[in-house]
């Protein structure tokens, strides 16, 4: 478990980034979840309990999920029954335990772009901005091929339309962490892929999308498009080989969905 040797809790975002900013040796918390794991010693721990960033809201369009909310806050949302057909919602439901998705938060999850993440493979193919306080508006295209930054996300923006969205998970037991994630996203003749748990962070493939755009529907070439140019790795839930035949058949299942 890590040590704190200091620990504060900001009134206000811009407090927090103040505090995050002049120690090099500072971590923001936010629900914890994974930082429990580490053995690291912190010099400066910033809670952000109290900044106000506990929220999930829909305006014009858009729906608005604070850095500090829950993924149980956003299980039990009103807001994302009716959301992309109840996706967001069902994808959520089903990670973990609901201790865990009481505990661990939006912001915590997608700032640190965790390779297991579901609901980051999931987020990569809507229309996702990600709000940080200094640097400002990132869409989620962008975030995930970014080195870290030295920033505190606010909130993330997802945009409702009318994407046709498919979501497909393989795991040993519900509680393991994914052995593979998939999510495709349609909109007309427009294609959005990610893959996830390659066991690294959620990747949005680029060749294979322009095969579908461009009308193949020949279900080998493009599975083997996507094997060819999402890069696959071991760990101990399984082979690099393994993951590529299980992305190959959750491929499959989500064309069959979207198509």
């Amino acid at each position: 478990m890590f040590k704190a040797v200091d620990y504060v809790r900001p009134k206000s975002i811009g407090e927090a980034h103040d505090l995050f900013v002049s120690n090099t040796n500072s971590q923001i918390l936010g629900g914890g979840t994974y930082l429990y794991l580490s053995k690291r010693t912190i010099q400066l721990l910033i809670d952000l309990q109290e900044t106000s960033l506990k929220y999930i809201s829909q305006k014009d369009g858009k729906i608005r999920i604070g850095a500090m909310s829950t993924l149980s806050d956003v299980e039990e949302s009103d807001i994302f029954k009716n959301a992309f057909n109840g996706l967001v919602k069902k994808v959520v439901s089903d990670i973990w335990s609901y201790q865990l998705r009481n505990a661990a938060t939006v912001g915590g999850t997608v700032y640190s772009r965790l390779g297991f993440s579901e609901f980051l493979t999931l987020l990569a193919v809507l229309d996702v901005d990600v709000v940080f306080h200094n640097t400002g508006v990132i869409s989620i295209k962008d975030f995930l091929k970014m080195p870290p930054l030295r920033d505190i996300l606010k909130e993330i923006v997802i945009t409702e339309n009318d994407l046709k969205v498919s979501f497909q998970v393989f795991k040993r037991t519900h509680f393991d962490f994914p052995v593979l994630s998939l999510a495709v996203a349609r909109c007309d003749d427009e294609f959005r892929i990610a893959v996830g748990s390659r066991p690294g962070c959620a990747l949005l493939a680029k060749d294979t999308p322009k095969l579908l755009s461009e009308g193949c529907r020949d279900l080998k070439t493009v599975c083997d498009s996507l094997i060819r140019e999402i890069p696959f790795a071991d760990d101990l839930r399984a082979s690099s080989e393994y993951r590529r035949h299980v992305c190959g058949v959750l491929f499959k299942r989500a064309l069959s969905e979207v198509l």
